[in-house]
């Protein structure tokens, strides 16, 4: 009678020692998962984008870029027919207000538009529109001509991308869409969105 309930006790060992050695490697396989971002892929054109927790990246002719949005969560942004033309050309001097609300997502998004467009044979002269201790050159759509067209990030009441002449006007409704403009930009020089 004594070894019958030895064996059960030792058979509840058993199946308690497996659920613990099954929790564990549940619960490693889950922050492994978890580690390894959202997962998350859309294709839009034809182009695979990821998110992780870095961001939303995709292979473009060959080369990996990173972003912050996929492109369907910036394509209801309007931008005008011919910002194809003036991002993808040899030349375009990407400037903003210091003083602005946004100044530092506009200075994070001039730096990565000069790295991104740089790497596509586009040179890329940052500028600011209002003199500030970076000295940078002060340039503005005042600026802008057909060889050397201007990309100014300011602030507006809506979220657009217009062209006036040879100059760009990109306005962020809030700080956030700086980075959305900043993408879709990216999108459209990348050949990803017209």
């Amino acid at each position: 009678m004594h070894d019958h309930e030895d064996q059960r006790q030792t058979k509840r060992k058993r199946i308690l020692s497996w659920i613990i050695v099954i929790l564990m490697v549940l619960s490693v396989a889950g922050f492994y998962v978890g580690s390894t971002g959202d997962g998350k892929t859309q294709r839009y054109n034809g182009i695979k984008f990821t998110s992780t927790p870095r961001g939303v990246f995709a292979a473009i002719d060959g080369v990996r870029y990173g972003f912050t949005f996929f492109p369907s969560q910036v394509e209801s942004i309007p931008a005008d027919p011919g910002v194809a033309a003036l991002v993808r050309g040899p030349y375009l001097v990407v400037t903003y207000d210091p003083a602005s609300n946004h100044s530092q997502s506009m200075a994070a998004a001039q730096y990565y538009l000069a790295e991104v467009l740089g790497s596509r044979n586009t040179y890329v002269q940052p500028a600011v529109t209002e003199d500030d201790s970076y000295n940078l050159p002060l340039l503005s759509c005042v600026n802008a001509t057909a060889t050397e067209p201007v990309l100014l990030l300011g602030e507006g009441d809506e979220t657009s991308i217009t062209i006036k002449d040879s100059c760009i006007t990109a306005a962020a409704a809030a700080g956030e869409d700086v980075l959305r403009i900043q993408d879709k930009i990216l999108f459209i020089a990348l050949g990803v969105m017209d």
